[in-house]
This record gives structure tokens, sequence and C-alpha cells, in this order.
């Protein structure tokens, strides 16, 4: 088992020229490939790693949560990403 822990803010307006991240929807994507792993949003690349788990087929799970206070009233909450697991096929 591989354990990876990693706490990363970026301020995306200055970092990527992204924003309004609480006021409309973005698309988030993961492009995982044998050699590097690219998160992409909006269609913009915003970070990249070496693939941990080359040769081996794998799929990422991640469970996010809204942190809001009060009552929603619409809008995005304030999202985090609770845990991110791996996945893999048996041999």
């Amino acid at each position: 088992m591989r354990t990876f822990t990693a706490l990363m803010q970026v301020n995306a307006t200055n970092v990527y020229g992204l924003s309004g991240f609480d006021t409309s929807y973005h698309r988030y994507a993961v492009d995982i490939a044998p050699d590097f792993i690219t998160w992409f949003v909006d269609g913009k690349e915003t970070y990249q790693t070496v693939n941990p788990f080359r040769g081996i087929t794998w799929f990422p799970l991640m469970n996010v949560a809204g942190k809001q206070t009060g009552d929603y009233t619409g809008g995005t909450p304030e999202m985090r990403v609770r845990s991110f697991a791996v996945w893999k096929t048996p041999a």
C-alpha cells in the first residue's frame, strides 16, 4: 500500500488565470498516462506529477465534500477533497 499526503493551496487567479470558482461551474479533468498524471481545470493544465503506479491498471476514487456555514442558499460551498484512494484491478 502506498500513502500520499500533500496539502496544496494555490491562488488559481494569480497562477493560472482562472477565477469564478464561487460563482460558476467549472470542468475538472485528470489524464492518467503511463508516465504522468495531469490535472486540468476548464481545459487548462494546472498540475502534473510522475505516475507512481506505472505498469499497474488503477482508478482514482475521490470523496469531495462541500463546506458551508449556515443554510444553503445557492452558489458553491467551499469544496474539500475528504479522501483520495486508489483501486487497482486484481492481478
